[in-house]
């Protein structure tokens, strides 16, 4: 097939989908306002007006015309709220849009306008791709149709998130490597700050709280933003503060490291889809932490639940963050248990490839039934 991609060139999430597209011989194109070359794809950058009614004018001008041109078997748009808007003024089927959670969630809430464009994509679109059902769910009630839904986890790379024995000299390598010592209980934050909703700040605070009681925790914040330096600055003046490496945001690389590395992973947003990092870090053999929402409780199963997989906290809750750390960071046997059992969620039910050869039954099937229309 010749699929078209509509999205953000230079987010890893669509290079994943868009490599692994082409990997199963599809001829795979980005329409993106981003300049950045996706590989495996020929990238098409749509011009960047500094107006937004009349950069998404001229965009849809510009997608026509590729469209035209391309004769594309599918049009697989990437995020609701923005290049979702402009596919149903393109007059093409069939299309597919992939949910990614905040521009389910949130961004439609955020005036008429929104709400109707929103409406008027998920209602248009030949199939809807979320990462949960709880996603999917919100996506159907902002007009979507059920039967042209399908729940598929964006997936992880299994053989590269995987445990690290703490006996390990590769542990010891990355201790050095952070200025730590081997007896560290390694807490890890994933997540951006550039947005509040992801609570970052509740988890360092938690964290510098845990320290008080226990002098193995330390916290490793793999995440940028503009939150980060003014969140750093507000507790500089904790007596744990040393205990603390921010690291900024990281290239997927050195992720992989600092999931194998890690003993506790604590991700407590207010709103999400499946967080990717999540998955990463359950495949990883981390104890997870993770705030109690709908999407997190489809991985996250608590005690005493047998197999359970990690541990749920109220959201916006840094007394509940403190109490799960210690706890965790007091029994190696649990946490253990649960990273044991994380990652045999993950093989089970989200295998990047696996996940990836779904999606690409699901377009196929909406090709071909478009192809009958």
């Amino acid at each position: 097939m010749r699929i078209l991609y509509l999205g953000i060139a230079e987010n890893e999430h669509l290079r994943r989908w868009v490599a692994a597209a082409a990997a199963r011989g599809h001829e795979t194109h980005v329409a993106s306002f981003e300049s950045a070359s996706v590989p495996g794809a020929t990238l098409h950058p749509l011009r960047r007006h500094p107006n937004k009614l009349t950069r998404y004018a001229e965009a849809v001008r510009e997608l026509r015309g590729l469209v035209a041109k391309l004769a594309p078997d599918l049009l697989h748009v990437h995020y609701l709220t923005g290049y979702g808007y402009l596919a149903p003024w393109l007059r093409f089927r069939p299309w597919a849009i992939t949910v990614w959670g905040t521009d389910v969630y949130k961004n439609p809430s955020r005036g008429i306008a929104d709400r109707l464009l929103s409406h008027a994509a998920l209602r248009s679109a030949d199939l809807v791709i979320g990462d949960s059902r709880d996603v999917v769910r919100a996506a159907e009630r902002l007009g979507a149709r059920p039967e042209r839904s399908a729940v598929i986890p964006w997936g992880v790379e299994v053989e590269r998130f995987s445990p690290l024995s703490r006996s390990s000299t590769r542990r010891a390598d990355l201790l050095g490597e952070l200025d730590l010592p081997e007896s560290a209980t390694v807490v890890l934050s994933a997540r951006s700050l550039s947005e509040e909703f992801y609570r970052v700040e509740d988890v360092v605070r938690g964290s510098l709280r845990a320290m008080e009681s226990c002098d193995t925790i330390v916290l490793v914040v793999a995440g940028g933003g503009s939150l980060l330096d003014p969140l750093r600055v507000a507790v500089a003046d904790h007596p744990a503060a040393e205990r603390v490496r921010w690291l900024g945001q990281v290239p997927r690389s050195r992720m992989v490291s600092l999931m194998s590395l890690a003993d506790i992973y604590v991700s407590v947003p207010t709103h999400d889809a499946t967080s990717v990092a999540l998955l990463e870090a359950m495949s990883s053999g981390c104890a997870v932490v993770a705030s109690d929402l709908p999407s997190n409780r489809e991985w996250i199963v608590p005690k005493p639940t047998a197999g359970a997989t990690g541990m749920i906290v109220p959201a916006c809750s840094p007394d509940a963050i403190v109490e799960a750390i210690r706890t965790l960071a007091d029994d190696p046997s649990e946490r253990e248990g649960f990273g044991c059992a994380a990652r045999e969620m993950i093989l089970r039910h989200a295998d990047f490839e696996t996940c990836q050869e779904r999606v690409d039954r699901v377009v196929r099937g909406v090709v071909k039934t478009a192809g009958r229309r």
